[in-house]
């Protein structure tokens, strides 16, 4: 006969275990656990990269301080010297000059292993207003006039920093947003791992530092994971999450000339998993409301980029002409070769920092699209054929957009494409191929769903902090230097001490695993958005 002590152990470990879901299936707390954890992650990036190091980040600095201090495009001069973008002048604060002259710092002398003495210019005492020349000039303003509001009452070295982690934080938000959208979702274990898999070392890293391109990748993934809960049930999904889903498009739609072309794309996938309740969707009066908004911020994206061209120059006899004479499918050829003719478009999606000089380590790489592939293969196996349409139609625009894209302008700025580019819609490729294992796999209470999820999560910190200590490496010791890393970085005057770099990494593991195990298993979560679909019905 079994003792009392056997049948309270095990009521023991179900109270605590109902007891931790009780805690984190708060709403505000698994927010907060999954906004802390992207923030910390972020932050992390942002201490070892010293400021102006991230690709174009000088230019796209003194472009959000323009816009910040009033100056939508600044003046327009002739191009630099073989240099085929246009470039404005907009008068600033000295410092955005110091940052503007960084460059080439941090392009060839910092990886050499001079510690990345380039940080040291910016903190040159304060010399009046100064002319800094950025190429970002005609771009679409919205995205940086969020982002360079810290330097308008703080045009220092101070300022950078705050700007850095308020774009952080707006980036972290939309991550959060994009997590806890799938607890919409009745099974979710593959979007899940989709969206883990999307969320590469290049993603998290161009969140970290001011560049639109980190912007527009965030809110693409806020706006692929939305669409699919929302696709997933039309009729009932609740109006907060048709709001997420207008709101994260329309910021996507306002970063960048070509952004509203994702916006398309999404919005595309989205009505084909609808099927025939698309049109009763549309009936609902907040999807109207929401489209119109998210068709006037791609309009608007659209008339800005005619009345502004980025690609057009006021003396565009000085722009080189590369194949002005070279027939439209010889251009799509070039630019088919430029971005599949090698594996380095995909190291370029996975990972690569610090104005391309630095590289994740090929294992990461392999990894990563050895899961993502495998996640493709599921998913064309358990889903039914129809429903895999959108799936093999948004592979095809992944590769077919991108190519015309550069070959529409390939003549003025040769090949110019790069992976990070492309991230927007490929995002979308892994978070939809979960979505579809989901909604064709049977019970997923078992435990081999929560070992996936573990494993997909374990390859996720892993690549992230192997990629880290990769640019750590690089910035203390050069490229092919030698030495101890992890104890000292001192260029980064706010985060010097060793024990912060450390509290932050831990953080960000706890945080974040905690959340993403809430949105995955916390029945009381899931309960909650049950009731918003039952109110929606």
């Amino acid at each position: 006969m079994p003792s009392p002590e056997d049948d309270v152990q095990p009521r023991e470990k179900s109270h605590f275990k109902q007891f931790l879901l009780g805690l984190f299936a708060k709403r505000r707390v698994t927010i907060g656990l999954l906004f802390g954890g992207f923030f910390l992650l972020m932050s992390l990036w942002s201490v070892i990269s010293p400021i102006g190091s991230g690709n174009d980040e000088p230019a796209q600095i003194v472009k959000a301080a323009g816009v910040a201090h009033g100056n939508l495009v600044g003046k327009h001069i002739n191009p630099l010297p073989d240099y085929p973008v246009p470039v404005t002048a907009i008068y600033l604060p000295s410092i955005f000059k110091d940052v503007q002259s960084s460059s080439l710092c941090f392009v060839f002398i910092a990886p050499l292993g001079n510690r990345a003495v380039c940080e040291f210019r910016f903190l040159n005492k304060y010399k009046g207003y100064q002319y800094a020349w950025t190429y970002m000039g005609a771009y679409p303003p919205t995205y940086y006039f969020v982002t360079g509001l810290p330097t308008d009452p703080m045009p220092t070295h101070t300022g950078l920093v705050v700007m850095r982690e308020w774009n952080i934080a707006i980036n972290s938000a939309l991550l959060t947003a994009a997590v806890m959208s799938l607890a919409f979702l009745k099974k979710r274990t593959f979007t899940l791992i989709g969206l883990l898999l999307a969320l590469t070392p290049t993603v998290i890293y161009y969140g970290s530092v001011i560049n639109a391109s980190g912007a527009e990748i965030d809110a693409a993934i806020c706006a692929w994971t939305t669409a699919m809960a929302i696709g997933s049930d039309p009729l009932r999904a609740p109006r907060g999450l048709i709001a997420k889903l207008g709101i994260s498009a329309s910021y996507l739609c306002l970063d960048r000339v070509v952004s509203p072309i994702w916006a398309l794309a999404i919005g595309v996938v989205m009505f084909l998993l609808m099927g025939r309740g698309v049109i009763d969707f549309l009936k609902r009066r907040v999807a109207q409301f929401w489209l119109l908004i998210v068709a006037f911020a791609g309009i608007s994206t659209a008339i800005w980029a005619a009345l502004a061209p980025p690609l057009v120059d006021t003396g565009k006899n000085n722009i080189p002409h590369y194949f002005i004479s070279s027939s439209p499918l010889y251009l799509l050829k070039r630019a088919f070769h430029d971005q599949y003719g090698s594996i380095s478009m995909t190291h370029q999606m996975v990972g690569i920092f610090s104005w391309d000089t630095i590289f994740a380590p090929s294992a990461v790489v392999a990894i990563w699209v050895g899961a993502v592939g495998v996640l493709l293969l599921a998913s064309f196996l358990y889903a039914r054929k129809l429903n895999v349409v959108p799936l093999v139609l948004l592979i095809i625009a992944t590769v077919a957009i991108p190519v015309i894209l550069e070959a529409d302008q390939i003549r003025w700025l040769t090949d110019f494409w790069q992976g990070r580019y492309s991230l927007p819609i490929v995002v979308g490729v892994p978070i939809l191929a979960g979505f579809l294992i989901d909604k064709h796999s049977g019970d997923q209470r078992t435990a081999v769903p929560k070992l996936l999820i573990g494993a997909t999560f374990l390859i996720f910190i892993i690549s992230q902090i192997a990629c880290i200590y990769t640019a750590l490496k690089v910035f203390e010791v050069g490229q092919k230097g030698s030495g101890p890393v992890l104890f000292h970085y001192y260029w980064y005057e706010y985060a010097s001490s060793t024990p912060w770099f450390y509290f932050m990494a831990i953080g960000a593991v706890i945080f974040l695993s905690f959340g993403i195990w809430t949105v995955a298993y916390s029945s009381k979560l899931a309960s909650n958005y049950e009731l918003k679909r039952l109110k929606c019905t």
